[in-house]
């Protein structure tokens, strides 16, 4: 397939450059690709995609396999690139998904380590199948009631996406990585099966809490931020707060400009069980430390901050370090 046109499009990395003008189409692209040196498919995979995105082109089926072949590349790696590429053109779902099917042969490459691509691709597939279930969602919602047959196929076909998506998604939290795309839906979907056991468990492991294989993985913040909105929408009967605060104050030792730094003072503040040796003072100049808070007088109104208050922390200071203590505690 050729375009015509007079504009040229030059990527260029590593000491490759690709000068395609648009008249060589995707045409040139799968000629790239078959007589690139090695050590560049990475390269020639992400210039291709731009090459196919500029020429608003969808990229050949023969061409992905061609990609998928290459042995410095996962063919799941190359499905989750194609995939995304189909999908941000607006094409349709099941267009996007077949860049998902595997190959019909495997190049063994040794030392090539595919896990964690074959995971995302799984992932991929399972926001494929929610996407389907939104769809039937939002057509049930549109059915009047007095048609009771359409409505129960129509909620029985919803219910069997929701099973697909819950099952590719499964496990995924047991990987160290950023997920949050997946696991907000996966949350949603178990609330709304009423299963929060096991939403509490997908969070718990997401946080790091629960996680078996990889215990000594950082901590991605908003997964704290995702267990604490949970346990703010299904607040335990025997009182969990010191369980929502613990992860409250995770949470803003990680990011100490969080939004939620304050919500943490005024639980200390109000609780004299919790905040008895914490130094809400120290977290909010914590928290004042960040330009984004400079035009924000909510912490400048707190209690500890205010006049008084401030004399006496400065002395508690002083009294500590003369003392040789560092533990500073809010008066």
């Amino acid at each position: 397939m050729n375009v015509q046109g007079d504009e040229h499009l030059a990527v260029s990395s590593a000491g490759v450059s690709v000068d395609a003008s648009l008249g060589c189409g995707v045409a040139g692209a799968y000629d790239v690709v078959h007589r690139l040196p090695k050590r560049y498919g990475r390269t020639v995979l992400h210039c291709v995609l731009e090459l196919c995105a500029q020429l608003s082109l969808p990229m050949p089926d023969s061409l992905m396999l061609r990609l998928k072949s290459y042995a410095e590349l996962t063919e799941y790696e190359v499905a989750v690139e194609c995939f995304m590429s189909r999908a941000a053109a607006g094409q349709p779902l099941a267009t996007c998904r077949a860049a998902l099917a595997p190959m019909p042969r495997n190049r063994y490459v040794p030392g090539r380590d595919d896990a964690r691509d074959r995971i995302l691709a799984r992932a991929y597939d399972g926001l494929a199948s929610y996407a389907q279930y939104l769809d039937a969602s939002q057509t049930l919602e549109q059915i009047s009631d007095s048609k009771e047959e359409v409505r129960d196929e129509i909620s029985i076909r919803m219910k069997s996406y929701a099973r697909e998506v819950l099952e590719k998604w499964d496990g995924l939290v047991d990987v160290s990585g950023v997920w949050d795309v997946f696991v907000v839906k996966q949350v949603e979907l178990l609330e709304q099966a009423g299963d929060l056991d096991s939403a509490e468990d997908v969070l718990l492991k997401y946080a790091g809490r629960r996680r078996g294989p990889s215990p000594s993985a950082a901590v991605w913040p908003n997964a704290l931020h995702l267990l604490y909105a949970f346990y703010e929408r299904h607040p335990h009967r025997n009182d969990d707060q010191c369980k929502r605060i613990e992860v409250l104050q995770e949470l803003c030792a990680l990011v100490p400009s969080h939004r939620l730094t304050l919500t943490l003072y005024r639980a200390w503040r109000d609780d004299a069980a919790l905040g008895s040796d914490k130094d809400r003072v120290g977290l909010l100049f914590n928290l004042l430390d960040y330009a984004a808070w400079r035009n924000d007088v909510r912490p400048w109104r707190a209690d500890a901050l205010r006049p008084a208050a401030r004399r006496r922390y400065v002395a508690s200071i002083d009294r500590r370090r003369r003392r040789g203590s560092t533990r500073l505690v809010c008066p």
